[in-house]
């Protein structure tokens, strides 16, 4: 299909990627590559798994702007009730069971998992929790705060803004993660009667701003697909080039621009994805519809969700931390998420479109 409603050939294949990239590095796998200042500064950023998690937001951005201006051109508003119940029916039940997983194996000595931690996580928090605080077991659930705080508030800026607007506020939102992620790194702030470096309590880049950007890059792409801005034949012909040289920039910025990867391969993937929705009979389409390949997709929240419990750089203590034990019990109880929960859940979403 031709279009930003409906199921997209080869996203689930881009969903398995970006998640088979959160596993390698959790897996501990690329610890076996070389190392050296080349490959942790030029060749790790492209697959490591905060990459993955960047492929993630892009099409999170692209997919759910595409979804809410089609409503809107069709219905002439957005109805926040029904957009909400969607996610809600789509990321909130497994994340709770997971939620409960979490506290059930923490109770037991198993892994490390506070209180707190469980209380933040729960209430899509986690990009604001500083260092000292994080538990193994919780630390991934900062991509899925960021992603719920912008469904929290790009649809009411989608229902009334009108579309010059929306790209503004986006390429504005752009701008400005991409100074947070060239300044937060070496910002000083006030803390505990002293000065301090903000890198020294938060992750940065897992701070809503700037991991937002990606998410921003997405929804841009969004607005220019959902009003019908369809790139030429020849812009077409380039893009998958230009994916690779945007996603790959890391191996020819300068030293100082390496900061900006994040945003340039988000950039990259936007063009990707719209050139796949383009091109949906292309043989790159079909690879990625390859069955095995596409559940691993449809699974991918699954996946994310459980897998820090049993990979080896997760808390994993007391279960399957060695490889390829903990991904295999990851990936099972992803399939049981999927099909005994997430199926049946989503059977109820048809009654809010």
């Amino acid at each position: 299909m031709s279009g930003g409603t409906g199921y997209i050939k080869g996203f689930d294949g881009l969903r398995a990627i970006s998640v088979l990239l959160v596993l390698g590095t959790h897996a501990g796998l690329y610890g076996m590559l070389p190392g050296g200042a080349f490959f942790t500064g030029r060749i790790w950023p492209m697959i490591t798994g905060q990459a993955g998690v960047g492929v993630f937001f892009v099409l999170s951005g692209y997919l759910i702007t595409t979804l809410l201006l089609k409503e809107r051109q069709r219905s002439g508003t957005i109805s926040l009730r029904r957009f909400y119940a969607r996610r809600f029916l789509r990321l909130t039940p497994p994340f709770v069971v997971f939620i409960l997983f979490t506290w059930a194996l923490a109770e037991a000595g198993i892994i490390k998992a506070r209180p707190l931690g469980l209380v933040v996580s729960f209430l899509y928090l986690y990009d604001f929790m500083p260092k000292t605080h994080l538990d193994a077991g919780l630390s991934h659930t900062w991509s899925l705060a960021v992603e719920e705080q912008f469904y929290l508030i790009w649809p009411l800026l989608a229902m009334s803004f009108t579309r010059s607007r929306l790209l503004v506020t986006s390429a504005l939102v752009i701008v400005v993660c991409g100074v947070a992620y060239l300044v937060f790194p070496d910002l000083v702030i006030p803390f505990s009667s002293h000065q301090t470096r903000l890198a020294q309590l938060f992750h940065v880049p897992h701070l809503f701003v700037p991991a937002v950007g990606a998410i921003m890059v997405g929804a841009l792409a969004g607005i220019l697909r959902a009003h019908g801005t369809v790139p030429g034949e020849r812009l077409l012909r380039w893009m998958p080039l230009l994916f690779a040289l945007l996603y790959g920039a890391s191996l020819w910025m300068p030293g100082p621009l390496l900061r900006f990867t994040p945003l340039f391969q988000a950039v990259g993937v936007a063009l990707l994805l719209v050139w796949i929705v383009e091109r949906q009979r292309t043989p790159l389409v079909r690879v990625l519809e390859f069955r095995p390949l596409a559940y691993l997709g449809k699974i991918s929240y699954g996946i994310y969700l459980y897998h820090v419990i049993f990979m080896s750089t997760g808390p994993g203590h007391g279960l399957v931390p060695r490889f390829p034990y903990g991904l295999l019990a990851s990936l099972a109880f992803a399939v049981v998420s999927y099909e005994f929960l997430e199926r049946r859940v989503l059977r109820y979403k048809d009654r809010f479109r």
